[in-house]
């Protein structure tokens, strides 16, 4: 953890996931400038007092999001698979492009903020 662009190099080997990666970045620094963005060895955590939402990378270039979320919150979310950073996650939002990091994602993010309080 001590070297976090080199984990975010391991993490993000797929040049389409890692724009994905950098427009969820770039949101929630603008959104949320007190969280705290936590690359580790599978995924970046975002976090204020406890972690609010989690991405890792997704085969073919996409990117998983992890929130405390019931499925219901949006019409985007799925079922949490099993992830080890996940056991307070129960909606994952699947995300194809960086056009896809849109006032959704910023709704369900700013919905994950509040959780995590």
């Amino acid at each position: 953890w001590d070297e976090p662009d080199a984990l975010l190099d391991q993490l993000w080997k797929e040049k389409e996931g890692r724009a994905i990666y950098e427009a969820v970045v770039k949101l929630v620094r603008k959104e949320f400038p007190e969280a705290v963005i936590g690359p580790r060895k599978t995924f970046v955590s975002f976090s204020r007092k406890v972690q609010f939402a989690g991405i890792l990378p997704s085969k073919g270039g996409k990117a998983e999001i992890g929130l405390p979320l019931p499925v219901s919150a949006s019409k985007r979310l799925e079922p949490m698979k099993r992830r080890p950073w996940a056991e307070k996650h129960s909606g994952l939002l699947v995300l194809y492009s960086p056009k896809d990091v849109d006032a959704e994602v910023k709704r369900l993010l700013t919905l994950a903020w509040a959780k995590g309080a």
